[in-house]
Order: structure tokens, then sequence, then C-alpha cells
């Protein structure tokens, strides 16, 4: 199966003041290749970055990785129509979208690979289970992974909070993959937790 990678790499970072918290050293290189290098060494197939703020900074930094990158025209509109440009994006023959936020430096490819080949086990037909989601003390996660059957309901979604809406709507549908280590959750969204985990 075709699974096609979104990164959201286009936000504003607000709350790390005026710098661009994607572009900032993170333990010796910048905190937006971490899940861009896990994702490289997973079974993914395309990777694609969505880039919005600082659009030219952002993909100079990529200039040396495999991945496809968009720019996302409506960025300050949230997270949700950066999702949806990566969608647009994706390869027409894209079986799946695993969507993954661009702060999060302690995802692995292992875990990746995992929700991979649970989507692998439960996508059989239309009734079965086509969204996997990764859960840390029952509290949902990323990446989570949408087949395409979802791609119409994801290009129509109106609120900005990502595809969280479109998980709720489709409990049914859900595979849930309870995850022990608490660091796979962790985004670094603010400068004192970017300190926090430096080592």
């Amino acid at each position: 199966m075709n699974i096609s990678a979104i990164v959201t790499a286009a936000g504003l970072s607000k709350r790390m003041g005026k710098q661009n918290k994607l572009l900032l050293d993170f333990n010796g290189k910048p905190l937006l290749h971490y899940i861009i290098d896990e994702l490289l060494r997973s079974n993914v197939g395309e990777i694609i970055v969505v880039c919005g703020h600082e659009k030219e900074s952002v993909m100079a930094s990529l200039v040396n990785k495999k991945v496809k990158i968009c720019f996302n025209e409506n960025y300050k509109s949230g997270l949700t129509s950066s999702i949806q440009c990566g969608v647009k994006f994706a390869e027409s023959n894209s079986d799946a979208y695993l969507i993954a936020l661009s702060d999060m430096p302690f995802i692995k490819a292992e875990l990746i690979n995992q929700l991979i080949e649970k989507f692998h086990l439960n996508h059989r037909d239309e009734s079965s289970k086509q969204i996997v989601v990764p859960q840390i003390k029952n509290r949902n996660s990323h990446p989570a992974i949408f087949s395409k059957d979802f791609k119409t309901a994801i290009l129509a979604h109106q609120k900005n909070n990502g595809c969280k809406q479109i998980i709720l709507d489709n409990m049914e549908r859900v595979i849930f993959v309870k995850l022990d280590n608490e660091r796979f959750g962790i985004d670094i969204d603010d400068l004192p937790t970017l300190e926090k985990y430096k080592q």
C-alpha cells in the first residue's frame, strides 16, 4: 500500500515568540528534521512537507532531504488548511494519508511502521477500520493515518483544529494503538519546553 506522509510545517509558531521553532537547533539539528528523518527511515511512500510561514527558510533547510514541498497560501487560517494542501498535493494513487506534526521530535520510525502495519492489517474493505490513531493515557496523539476513503471528508472539513472532528464522527472506523512511552506525545511549542528537553 502507498502511504503519503504529510508533515505540517506552515504554522506561525506564535508561542515561540518571533522565532520559527521548526528551524531552531534542538540537540544538534533543526527541530523540523526529527520527524522528517524518521519518516525517511520508515515505510511511508512519499513525504510531503507543507510550508507557509517563512517558507523560503523552511525550504532551504530541506534542500538535501528527499521530500516534496507544497505551499499553503492559507496557512494563517490554521492546521486544517495545511492538511488539505498536503492531501491535494499527494499522489493520486495514495492509499492513505499519514498526518504528522512537525514539532514532535521523539516520534520514531519504528512507531510509524507500527501504525502502518496496524493500518495494513485492518484495512480490508469499506466497513473495516480505516483510521489509525495512537493513544497515550487515553489521549489521542500523532501521527494518525486516514484511508483515502476520507479524502473528501478531509477536504470538506471546516474546523481549524485538524482532523479531530473526523475521528470523533467516525469512531466505529477507528483503531487505537496504545503507547507506553509518553515522550512520543511531546510537542515543542515554546522555549521552556525546548530547553527542558535539550540534552
